[in-house]
């Protein structure tokens, strides 16, 4: 299912307004998620001599590139499995050294060594082999004192155990953070995603304002907490 096909569909219609098919640009879920993942990436550039070397596993269209990238500070890799991410990303930064690469995380270059690798909602569409394999590849082209940076969206307890037994497995020294948002997503989120699709294609009769009106909702991350507070935090342990 999740082949290169599948992701090059993700991307046909982006634009810079909606983003990618994941609507990371104003789904709270996904910001929410991000910005948590924001604070680990930027305190670990932070730790590392200018210009610190980067490698990003599956870029995407640099959405989340975009919030921690600069220039002046580092070198950056973006690699994705999708050609038209891959566009996308060049486009986005011609005129910057940040370089981005078609590739799989499988069965990728491992000659050269980084500071930094960013894996973020790569795994999670792997095999516990392949996880496996995509972790000691990754462990393979960091430095000695280089730093991964792994997230994976949890459906269920077991899913993080099983991601956090492998990480043991293959990495010396591994540190968890959670963002709990599937209360939010499974009960709000989808269902009004499903509405706001709805009201898109309704632009006759003016489904355009219900569908901003809707994305407000969506986007606001009070509401978020508020529902998110309907429900316990369940954190794996470790």
């Amino acid at each position: 299912m999740y082949n290169k096909e599948f992701f090059e569909q993700k991307f046909e219609n982006y634009n810079e307004i909606e983003g990618n098919a994941w609507k990371m640009h104003w789904r709270a879920s996904q910001i929410h998620r991000m910005e948590k993942a924001l604070e680990h990436v930027k305190r670990a550039i932070s730790s590392y001599k200018v210009p610190v070397n980067i490698c990003e596993i599956g870029c995407a269209s640099a959405d989340f590139t975009d919030k921690y990238y600069k220039e002046n500070l580092m070198r950056l890799v973006g690699i994705d499995l999708s050609d038209r991410a891959i566009e996308i990303c060049k486009k986005k930064y011609q005129d910057t050294n940040a370089k981005f690469i078609q590739g799989n995380i499988l069965n990728m270059d491992l000659t050269k060594k980084y500071d930094l690798v960013i894996c973020m909602d790569v795994l999670s569409y792997f095999s516990d082999e392949d996880k496996t394999r995509s972790m000691k590849n990754i462990q393979m082209i960091l430095k000695a004192e280089g730093k991964a940076i792994l997230m994976i969206p949890i459906c269920r307890n077991d899913d993080a155990k099983d991601f956090i037994e492998i990480t043991k497995k293959v990495f010396k020294k591994s540190t968890y953070d959670y963002v709990y948002t599937q209360f939010y997503q499974k009960y709000f989120e989808r269902g009004l995603l499903h509405v706001y699709d709805f009201f898109c294609n309704k632009k006759e009769w003016g489904g355009l304002f219900f569908a901003k009106q809707l994305k407000k909702i969506l986007h606001s991350m009070v509401v978020f907490n508020f529902i998110n507070k309907l429900d316990r935090k369940h954190i794996p342990s470790h």
